[in-house]
């Protein structure tokens, strides 16, 4: 017998659960939401006594088989706060979720001991697939600040609502909070409500976004100048080796975007790229397109890497293998990412019985920039946590810097603005597997205004102008799909 059906054998609600009837063969995408309602309200009276039945809550997933659908085009069309949608590089893994049965979130800095055990406890009685998605600020040291108040030090919530996609197999989730003590309350009450404020149909995107009105760089080129200097004097005086310094740029609009038709055209031109979307329930949304994974967990086997050391993509091919060259032996860029890997090494030995990697990093080719990466694998020790995995491997130096107590308290000293989510831990976590991208290529939408980060490492030999050309190269992104010149 399998570990899973062994579970469902000495669980009570798995096995009243493996008894309910569902559809078996793939559901037409324009009947989804009326099949699944269906469902749901002939089986309201069972789940409001399996609820009233059980020692303490839990949460229940009932998922359903789908004919090949679009996740994102689907989020389109919910109205329900929160919305979150994440896709890894490979496209293992899709999902966009609408509302939420649980969330956990704070603004005070983050216990990730105590974050992560909250986690364990809800998911080590609830299905394999059922995940919590969203994000940690990138200081979690630091209360939350300002615009970024609302995502607080970190936010991770269970949809109520999640299409799907795995390994090309779509499918069909509705996630439930059962509570013994809310038993008078039906727990599927909510997921009906959703299911029928929206009727479940592929819904077309706007074909257009607002101009812009104003762009405001914090720093601007002077102030860009002047930390850098500063920087330089610092690794000069040996308290610092590297130091990955960020610049917020923020657009005012003609009127309010739609985020999500904004991040549907990003996601479009970004196809290699780890894609993530999140809004909360006050329209504030945090999205972008990472080259960049912290970390993927898959049982006790553990996948990272090093992202560091960057030049522009060229106008042709011949010129595109002629900046890779450059890269590959630039002495500067080189070093750069050296001390990425050898950071990343330093943590591995403390979390892995066995680990192995690349002897010489390869070139990752993103749209517009290309950059030098190393990859690792390891075998986690017995009883390394997510949390573990998490407060050894965030921040690296490729986005804070080495060593990272010193790169952290000089970043306090000299950005002028508070990152909050950008460069932080995103993704999602199930019971037996997990997987974070390193929130970079991003920005925070509120209203009619956005707010772009972009950083440069920041080493001996660095130049002030050539640093902010790579950030405007990371930026273009965006400005390509403001000026209108997205895929949509």
């Amino acid at each position: 017998m399998s570990k899973l059906n062994q579970r469902a054998a000495d669980d009570p609600v798995l096995t009243s659960l493996a008894t309910e009837k569902r559809p078996t063969s793939p559901i037409p995408f324009h009947q989804l939401h009326r099949v699944v309602g269906r469902y749901l309200e002939d089986r309201e009276g069972y789940f409001q006594k399996l609820a009233a039945g059980l020692p303490a809550p839990r949460l229940v997933r009932l998922e359903f088989p789908v004919e090949p659908c679009e996740p994102l085009v689907w989020l389109s069309g919910q109205g329900a706060m929160p919305r979150a949608y994440w896709r890894d590089r490979q496209q293992r893994v899709e999902i966009a979720g609408a509302g939420h049965c649980l969330s956990v979130s704070s603004t005070e800095p983050a216990d990730l001991n105590a974050l992560f055990s909250q986690f364990r406890r809800w998911l080590a009685t609830a299905d394999p697939g059922l995940k919590f998605l969203g994000g940690l600020a990138f200081d979690l040291s630091r209360p939350s600040q300002d615009l970024w108040q609302p995502f607080g030090s970190y936010h991770f919530w269970v949809p109520q609502l999640e299409c799907g996609r795995r390994d090309n197999q779509g499918y069909f989730a509705v996630n439930l909070f059962l509570d013994p003590g809310l038993s008078s309350r039906s727990p599927v009450r909510v997921a009906l409500r959703l299911l029928s404020s929206t009727n479940g149909k592929e819904s077309l995107l706007p074909a257009a976004l607002p101009g812009i009105q104003q762009r405001e760089d914090l720093p601007d080129l002077p102030g860009w100048g002047r930390a850098i200097q500063n920087v330089l004097d610092t690794i000069e005086h040996g308290n610092l080796e590297k130091l990955v310094l960020a610049r917020q740029s923020r657009f005012v609009f003609q009127k309010e975007p739609d985020s999500l038709s904004l991040f549907h055209r990003l996601a479009r031109a970004n196809p290699d790229a780890y894609q993530f979307y999140f809004q909360l329930e006050g329209g504030s949304a945090f999205l972008g397109c990472s080259p960049e994974r912290l970390f993927r967990r898959s049982g006790r086997l553990l996948f990272t890497e090093a992202v560091a050391g960057t030049r522009p993509r060229g106008h042709t091919a011949r010129e595109d293998r002629e900046l890779a060259r450059q890269l590959l032996q630039s002495r500067k860029d080189r070093h750069e990412h050296f001390l990425v890997v050898k950071c990343i090494l330093q943590g591995l030995e403390r979390l892995c019985e066995k680990v192995e990697s690349q002897n010489e990093p390869s070139v990752l080719k993103l749209a517009r920039v290309q950059h030098l990466a190393s990859r690792f694998e390891g075998l986690l020790k017995p009883g390394v946590s997510d949390a573990d995995i998490l407060a050894t491997l965030h921040p690296t130096p490729a986005v804070g810097g080495y060593p990272t107590r010193a790169a952290l308290a000089t970043l306090r000293r000299l950005e002028p603005f508070h990152r909050g989510w950008y460069a932080g831990p995103v993704g999602w976590l199930g019971r037996e597997e997990a997987e974070f991208a390193v929130g970079i290529r991003s920005g925070l939408f509120h209203q009619q205004e956005g707010y772009l980060y972009t950083g440069a490492g920041i080493v001996s030999g660095s130049s002030v102008q050539a640093e902010w050309n790579e950030i405007e190269n990371k930026l273009a992104n965006f400005l390509r799909i403001f000026e209108g010149e997205g895929d949509c």
